[in-house]
């Protein structure tokens, strides 16, 4: 097999463009980088529509076979298709997984947990969040519009192998989407510094929404008027306040425990 050494070629132009949001939309893939996503991407049975490794790379026959299109790029080439400034040995571009919200309702859950994201805008944040829901076994997660590209490079690295295991769906119309929810009786609450109660001393065994707000203001009003319920974590008053994943993982682990021991 010859090696892709031109960094005009076609095929790098294709991983590249899967950077950028309008990439991933023109082309409905994004870039999965390191052989542990990989596999873990291959056994939940995502699609690799181009596989792609360093030159002097040996991969393993099965993933190659699973690829339909397989690539060698020389360093330089390769250096040039991956988003991290050091890169490993392969990278794949991956089609994308799509959810809707019939797909959350219609998980067997007994007692559904749902977490609603307004506005998260840091990939990092964003990342690791979908990585803390998916452990605490969170039943779906709903981004409002304008929340970061679940498909951006440092969103698909800080989830590290967990995008796509927990349904993950954007509403176009948040107001319209929770009130749907709380007629079909879930129960919606908000976590914010103003709460009225602490979060441990809040039922959350029940089918529940919980909304966290932007990194820098927080839940809008409208949705603080949609709420049954407003909680808070308690801090100590030198703290002016958590981050958002901190404070994500804080709670939802609390609820996961009150669902499992109810």
């Amino acid at each position: 097999m010859s090696i892709i050494t031109s960094l005009s070629n076609q095929h790098v132009k294709e991983l590249q463009s899967l950077h950028t949001k309008k990439g991933r939309d023109k082309t409905n893939a994004f870039l999965l980088e390191g052989l542990k996503s990989i596999k873990e991407a291959l056994k939940d049975n995502l699609k690799i529509k181009l596989l792609a490794v360093k030159e002097n790379y040996e991969v393993d026959v099965d993933i190659e076979k699973k690829a339909e299109k397989f690539y060698r790029f020389s360093e330089q080439a390769f250096k040039k298709i991956c988003a991290t400034e050091t890169p490993g040995n392969i990278v794949a571009a991956c089609e994308k997984v799509y959810f809707n919200l019939e797909d959350i309702l219609n998980k067997p859950d007994k007692n559904k947990l749902l977490v609603f994201l307004e506005e998260i805008r840091d990939p990092g944040n964003l990342g690791t969040i979908i990585r803390t829901c998916n452990a605490a076994q969170v039943s779906g997660i709903i981004l409002s519009k304008n929340s970061t590209d679940i498909y951006n490079p440092k969103v698909v690295r800080a989830s590290t192998g967990c995008l796509w295991k927990t349904p993950i769906i954007r509403s176009h119309n948040k107001i319209e989407l929770l009130n749907r929810l709380k007629s079909s009786g879930f129960k919606v609450i908000s976590s914010d510094m103003q709460g009225q109660k602490s979060y441990y001393s809040t039922e959350l065994n029940k089918n529940i929404v919980i909304i966290f707000g932007n990194e820098g203001y927080g839940i809008s009003e409208e949705l603080k008027n949609l709420c049954d319920e407003i909680i808070n974590i308690p801090i100590s008053e030198k703290v002016e306040s958590l981050n958002v994943g901190i404070s994500v993982a804080i709670i939802l682990f609390e609820a996961r425990k009150q669902i499992d021991t109810q």
